[in-house]
């Protein structure tokens, strides 16, 4: 099975910043893969965007997406907890509705993977050779690192879907 890492576009249009994020008191807890401390439904501002439209997967900050992916992540993991997020710019006059779903943390790199000390950058991503869930997030890392399945980011791609990044993860030797 292929699996790739699923991203935001790091194209300069598609960079933004959510007003508010870091005050969070669970921010800490959303760094790491756990949304249960973020409230059912939030608003908040987007401070800079260059793009009059908003991607439909954002990874900077935290990792969100519109309903088209929300609705394949469901397809594919079945039942998922989520949080929902409202996000305005108001300078542009644009709005979107996204949702944060709590992926599974598995714990699955290889000592394969090249990446700095702490892990918060990584220059090639080696899993180990398993079967894992069709979407899920690297645990024990300071990254945010997605992971998909061949057949969801077929699917992923098949869709007019904007301001998505994937790359190809490694499988351990």
């Amino acid at each position: 099975m292929k699996y790739f890492r699923l991203g935001q576009d790091d194209r300069e249009d598609q960079y933004l910043t959510i007003k508010g994020l870091i005050n969070l008191p669970c921010f800490q807890q959303i760094k790491q893969g756990d949304i249960s401390g973020l409230p059912k439904s939030n608003s908040y501002m987007v401070v800079s965007s260059y793009s009059d439209k908003l991607p439909n997967i954002l990874s900077n900050q935290l990792f969100m997406v519109t309903q088209d992916i929300f609705a394949l992540i469901q397809l594919f993991l079945g039942e998922v907890d989520y949080r929902c997020m409202f996000l305005v710019n108001r300078r542009r006059n644009i709005e979107k509705f996204y949702y944060i779903p709590q992926l599974p943390l598995i714990n699955c790199l290889s000592s394969q993977c090249k990446s700095n000390l702490d892990k918060s950058h990584f220059t090639k991503i080696v899993i180990k050779r398993e079967r894992y869930p069709d979407i899920f997030r690297i645990s024990n890392v300071k990254d945010r690192v997605i992971i998909i399945s061949l057949p969801l980011a077929e699917s992923i791609l098949r869709r007019d879907i904007k301001g998505v990044q994937l790359e190809q993860i490694w499988l351990e030797e």
